[in-house]
């Protein structure tokens, strides 16, 4: 069955199935890990939640007009896949007294 489809629809499905569990295992959790970890307010909690939200939606658009316009299909996924990766390592590496990484995850 594999054999009639192009080469790299393996890596697609498993990136895209990756972004999409994380995604959806960060919207549940995002709220209550910021509350239970830093004891932020509701506030900032929806300003954090909101700058996420916002650059999940943005930041396609940015790595899709640099994959048309530099670098190619191929390298654009594996670089999205790396970013992807570091920004999970970034999440589970934060905590109250390494915010940085937790504030990381945003750029």
């Amino acid at each position: 069955m594999l054999k009639e489809h192009p080469k790299g629809i393996m890596v697609m499905f498993t990136t895209e199935m990756w972004e999409r569990f994380g995604f959806y295992i960060m919207m549940a959790i995002l709220v209550l890990y910021m509350d239970s970890e830093f004891g932020w307010s509701d506030s900032v909690k929806g300003d954090h939640y909101g700058m996420f939200l916002g650059l999940v939606y943005f930041i396609p658009l940015l790595g899709g007009y640099l994959g048309d316009k530099l670098f190619g299909q191929i390298n654009t996924v594996i670089a999205g896949s790396v970013f992807m990766l570091f920004g999970y390592i970034s999440l589970a590496l934060s905590s109250a007294e390494q915010l940085v990484f937790f504030i990381s995850d945003y750029f």
